[in-house]
């Protein structure tokens, strides 16, 4: 199964790398009873492109950025 999923990552382009910071993103937002909008609020951008970061959609300079802010507001 994760293998099926690592590769179907790959085919559409997606990094491996964005999918573990997801799922690091999203337990600790769990953990501390957060919501994504929560987030999203606190580094002033929409939802919906905090999804694209943490997907690998949106990986340019300014979403590299963004990344560092929420491992500082995450301490992950």
């Amino acid at each position: 199964m994760f293998f099926a999923k690592f590769l179907a990552l790959h085919k559409k382009g997606g990094c491996f790398m964005s999918q573990e910071l997801e799922l690091k993103v999203r337990s600790e937002l769990y953990k501390r009873g957060m919501k994504h909008g929560e987030l999203a609020k606190l580094l002033g951008i929409s939802g919906p492109y905090l999804s694209d970061i943490l997907t690998g959609k949106r990986n340019g300079p300014k979403a590299q950025e963004h990344i560092n802010h929420i491992k500082k507001i995450l301490s992950i």
